[in-house]
């Protein structure tokens, strides 16, 4: 038996699975979202392990943003429209009928260290980059 999650309107929302997407486009990710959960620590550990997957192979880090604690939304998966015959999807907030999820913001490890808060350290791998 799954657990049920309750919705904003008192209606109890059970998860088939618990999958991380990336939010935004080839150009720009701005955001990962774990879709079937709303635990926050559990959607961590997820949203951290897609955000690794996404750095293998490229030239550049991405991060979650230090100071995010997770944000719990309620997405639908949507079409949007098409480009070059490609179907665009996008995630709307929708309280009655979306899927529970918690929502984190990405960012480079070019904005990394303008968005360190004094009570957060950059991770080990970029100390002394810029020395």
């Amino acid at each position: 038996m799954s657990i049920g999650i309750t919705r904003p309107n008192g209606s109890v929302y059970r998860p088939r699975k618990i999958r991380a997407q990336l939010l935004g486009n080839e150009d720009e990710t701005n955001a990962v979202v774990v879709l079937g959960t709303h635990d926050l620590a559990d959607a961590r550990v997820r949203a951290q392990a897609e955000v690794n997957e996404l750095n293998s192979g490229i030239d550049y880090q991405f991060f979650i943003r230090p100071s995010d604690r997770g944000k719990r939304v309620w997405y639908r998966q949507k079409l949007w429209g098409f480009y070059e015959d490609a179907p665009l999807y996008g995630f709307e907030v929708d309280e009655e009928r979306g899927v529970a999820g918690v929502e984190f913001d990405i960012i480079t490890e070019f904005d990394l260290y303008d968005a360190c808060l004094e009570e957060f350290d950059a991770p080990e791998a970029n100390r002394g980059a810029e020395g």
